[in-house]
């Protein structure tokens, strides 16, 4: 009777400790990583195995947001062999998602919760940089070794940045390619050899369209220190913020002289004062952004200055100049021309694109019947080709030069003023007019008769324009001063006398 009273006691002292041990193995799975697929977006849950009973089903349970503390609600129930589950309709691929899990109709706990990790990425233009952030994976805690960062252009392979520490959630990827197609992810990897991938983020680095086409139409001189500048573009762009640069070399065009901003419609022009139309002036046009730092998006092709030079020798005149830089479809032909008398401007030969040099004699230039001008000068007009492929033809004009020629002087020594039309006046013949004239006649006794500064005007063979003059020797008098203040005088004598 002693044993009977006993055994209850004991059946209740090994139940008891069935219990404890029971309510000690039951605790929540243990997942090992919730990862997304880089290919489909959907979400992979991996757990351990280890229901006790063996026949436990679980339950997958995605976290609400808004709540605090966080709450679950169950999105799927599997056998008690799985230990795997895909979730289909996620949003990770908008914002971190937690994903739980536990046994079904059991008391035990939820087990901790894992975060997809959530990556995002900004194109900073301004820097060609792609600026990459991330969400941190929650669920490893100390087990967190580092983050990898996955980047593919176009078509290309993924190029890895590798083990940046679990600290860091952003990374910077610089010398992007404008108007290329993205891809880029993050990678997690733990103590225990398990990785988990965020979303994939697509991204093309857009930028405003820049104009299909800049065009430096002309750079020309039109005056003794101004260079006057054209420039088209294209219509249709999406950037309308453009500077000029100057430069004394093809190879150093970067000083900033001008900024063009908000410009809708072209072309955009700008007068340069420059310190000679001498020496080679280059200009470039550029569009830029409206980043702090004015990135270059498009240049137009180079604009300068035609130099002329001209040297005299002998009434002949040696032209030579330089070739324009540079039209997108070169240069068609030069254009010389002569300007006389101050406004009558000729174009006096045309030579083909290599040709760069001509000869002008002077010595029996006139304009009609009558002289022109000691100061005799040529300016060089450039054509573009018919062929830009905006549609566009170019004209540069070079730099003025003058040659200050000094007239021959022919003087007759008789004639006969009666009136009769024939031999009745006298004066200078010069094969050039002068800037300044001066002439005179003396009678014997030093008395002026005559003077003019017109070289146009003869003396008739008057006394001051009252009287005829007496017949005998006279004296004259000349004096000229060039366009380049150069002076030649002349004396001589006239013989008056009635046949």
């Amino acid at each position: 009777m002693r044993l009977l009273k006993k055994i209850p006691v004991i059946i209740f002292v090994l139940c008891g400790f069935r219990f404890n041990c029971l309510s000690q193995e039951l605790q929540p799975p243990n997942i090992r990583f919730v990862t997304v697929d880089t290919l489909t977006g959907n979400v992979i849950i991996e757990w351990e195995n280890k229901s006790p009973a063996g026949d436990k089903r679980y339950v997958i349970y995605e976290g609400k947001e808004g709540t605090d503390p966080l709450e679950g609600y169950p999105i799927d129930t599997l056998d008690a062999s799985s230990t795997i589950y895909i979730h289909t309709t996620t949003a990770a691929g908008s914002h971190p998602v937690p994903y739980t899990i536990a046994y079904e109709k059991d008391p035990t706990p939820l087990a901790g919760y894992h975060y997809t990790i959530y990556t995002s990425v900004r194109f900073d233009s301004c820097n060609s940089a792609l600026i990459i952030a991330w969400s941190p994976y929650i669920g490893w805690n100390d087990d967190l070794m580092a983050y990898n960062v996955y980047i593919r252009s176009g078509n290309g392979e993924n190029i890895k940045v590798p083990s940046l520490s679990p600290g860091i959630q952003s990374f910077t990827f610089n010398h992007v390619t404008p108007y290329t197609d993205y891809k880029i992810f993050i990678e997690a990897e733990n103590r225990n050899f398990f990785t988990s991938f965020s979303n994939v983020v697509s991204i093309t680095t857009n930028r405003a369209i820049p104009p299909s086409y800049l065009n430096a139409d002309y750079a020309t001189v039109t005056g003794d220190k101004m260079v006057s500048l054209s420039f088209s573009f294209d219509p249709f762009t999406q950037v309308h913020d453009f500077v000029l640069y100057f430069g004394r070399s093809v190879d150093n065009i970067t000083e900033k002289i001008a900024e063009f901003n908000n410009v809708i419609t072209g072309p955009i022009t700008y007068t340069d004062e420059v310190f000679s139309v001498k020496k080679k002036n280059y200009y470039q046009l550029v569009a830029v952004d409206r980043c702090p730092q004015r990135n270059i998006l498009k240049r137009s092709n180079i604009a300068s200055n035609i130099i002329l030079d001209a040297e005299e020798n002998q009434k002949v005149v040696a032209l030579s100049w330089d070739d324009y830089k540079e039209w997108i479809s070169g240069v068609k032909n030069y254009n010389v021309y002569r300007i006389t008398d101050e406004t009558n401007i000729e174009k006096i030969d045309s030579f083909n694109y290599g040709i760069n040099a001509m000869s002008d004699d002077l010595k029996l230039l006139r304009n009609g019947l009558e002289t022109v001008s000691d100061k005799v000068c040529y300016f060089i007009e450039a054509v573009e080709n018919d062929d830009n492929s905006s549609g566009i033809q170019g004209i540069s004009k070079s730099n003025v030069v003058c040659i200050s020629l000094v007239p021959d002087i022919y003087m007759a020594n008789a004639f006969t003023p009666d009136g009769n039309g024939h031999n009745d006046r006298i004066k200078p013949v010069l094969t050039y007019r002068p800037e300044k004239y001066y002439f005179a006649v003396h009678d014997r006794w030093g008395s002026k008769v005559f003077e003019t500064t017109d070289p146009d005007e003869y003396w008739y063979g008057e006394i001051n324009g009252r009287k005829k003059a007496a017949p005998g020797v006279y004296i004259y008098y000349l004096k000229i001063t060039n366009s380049d203040n150069i002076i030649k005088e002349l004396k001589g004598t006239i013989a008056v006398f009635y046949p």
